[in-house]
Formats: structure tokens, sequence, C-alpha cells
């Protein structure tokens, strides 16, 4: 019995060097470069033939959507780490006492004054399509809980 042949001979597509893969490679077709360096290399030469950074467009627009919404971003987790931690505990929805609730904020430069909204109600606030006075209803406990805090501290 003659033992397996354990790699096959390949051409690096990249700096076009002699490297052994396996077969399981070969046949995936992922055996196309001899190393982590030669793919990065033929990346960046692929970007610049189509004019695009090599970062690519989903980090930068991960990029400008973390300069522009870090105050958010940072309310939110703060906010998670409360309710994680037991800082803070959620409620149920101001508005139909639903459980599965999320924190809506006000203020973002208040971090933990959030009014506890259930998934539906929430996203109806935020595409105004709830009633007049479902909104008046939730600024009134939003104020509440501010003039709550102020008193206190």
């Amino acid at each position: 019995m003659s033992p397996q042949k354990r790699s096959a001979p390949r051409v690096c597509e990249g700096c076009g060097d002699e490297f052994l893969a396996r077969p399981s490679e070969v046949l995936a077709g992922r055996a196309r470069f001899c190393s982590r360096r030669c793919v990065q290399e033929r990346n960046v030469e692929l970007a610049a033939k189509v004019n695009r950074k090599p970062g690519g467009w989903l980090q930068r627009r991960y990029e400008k959507k973390r300069t522009t919404h870090l105050v958010q971003e940072s309310a939110r987790r703060k906010l998670a780490y409360a309710v994680k931690y037991g800082h803070l505990r959620r409620l149920n929805c101001e508005l139909c006492g639903n459980e599965n609730t999320d924190g809506h904020h006000m203020d973002y430069s208040r971090p933990l004054d959030v009014v506890w909204l259930c998934r539906p109600h929430h996203a109806a606030f935020h595409n105004n399509k709830l009633k007049d006075e479902e909104i008046l209803k939730i600024e009134t406990i939003y104020s509440s809980k501010v003039s709550d805090v102020v008193e206190v501290g």
C-alpha cells in the first residue's frame, strides 16, 4: 500500500512562488495564494484598479456612521451596561405593558433617562405613526422622570 499524497504543488497567483496545498483546499478552490500577505497585496491591487480605498465600502460606511452617531452609541452602551449589571431595571412598555421593551432616549446626553417602549411602539414612535395622545403620554412620563432625578440629586 502506498502512502497517501498529503499535499499538491500549486503556484501562487500573487507572487508566482510554488507552494504545497492540501488536496481538499485545491478541490474547494481556496489554494490560490501562498500566504495571507499575498492575499492582502492582491486585494490592494484590485482595490486600486477599481479606484477604491483598500478598506472597502463597508469599512468607510462604518467609520462614517461611527463618527456621526458617537453620542448615540455611547448612550446605548451605557444603558446596556446598566441593565446588564443591575444598576437599572428594564420596565414594561409605558403604553401597553408589554414585557419585551427597548429603552427610548429622549435626550442622548442623559443615557440612563429612558422611556421603556415595546418594539412596535418604539418603531411607531420613530416612524411618526403614534397617536398624539400617546406621544404626549411618553413626553410627560419622560419629563416626570427627569424632574424626579433633578429633585433627588
